[in-house]
């Protein structure tokens, strides 16, 4: 699809930037490897290694990397909508920094590529952000576990399956 084109344009796009800021080293790729999930920079001998010491999650994007770009986004945005009133003359700085938030971490997602854990990662924060806008009360927990019904409910016996466990004891 177009969009997807587009997704992995902007990838192969940010790797080409980042490679030629820091040449084509060992550190380029394992920048590239953990912020943005291109594999392909790193040699053999570093995967092995990640691979024998237990950190191997540490080469892809995961849930927790989404989660954690979600509230990084959200603090910053808060902070500066609170600080600059005039942004805050139609919505509430909440929800501006809630949406904003879910937008930038859903367009990291369609970046980085929609894989398993980073695509359930987005569903648990549309679903947080979601609670949180409509002020229903809830908090982080409650969306995990209404997120987790709802992918339940597309995709039966999904809690049976380790990474979705995995991305859900992330997002904890």
């Amino acid at each position: 699809s177009a969009t997807r084109r587009a997704a992995d344009d902007a990838r192969d796009e940010l790797a080409e930037l980042a490679t030629q800021a820091s040449g084509d080293s060992e550190r380029s790729g394992l920048f590239l490897s953990m912020s943005i999930g291109v594999p392909d920079r790193i040699s053999s001998d570093t995967e092995i290694a990640f691979k024998r010491t237990g950190l191997a999650h540490l080469l892809v994007v995961s849930g927790y990397q989404v989660t954690l770009l979600y509230y990084a986004v959200l603090r910053l945005l808060r902070m500066v909508s609170f600080r600059i009133p005039a942004l805050c003359i139609l919505l509430p700085a909440p929800a501006i920094a809630a949406s904003l938030g879910v937008l930038i971490s859903l367009l990291f997602v369609a970046i980085a590529g929609l894989d398993g854990s980073s695509a359930r990662a987005a569903f648990a924060i549309v679903f947080l952000a979601l609670a949180k806008l409509l002020e229903r009360g809830g908090g982080m927990l409650n969306a995990i576990c209404v997120s987790l019904l709802g992918l339940s409910v597309l995709w039966p016996g999904a809690c049976l399956e380790p990474g979705v466990q995995l991305t859900y004891a992330a997002l904890c």
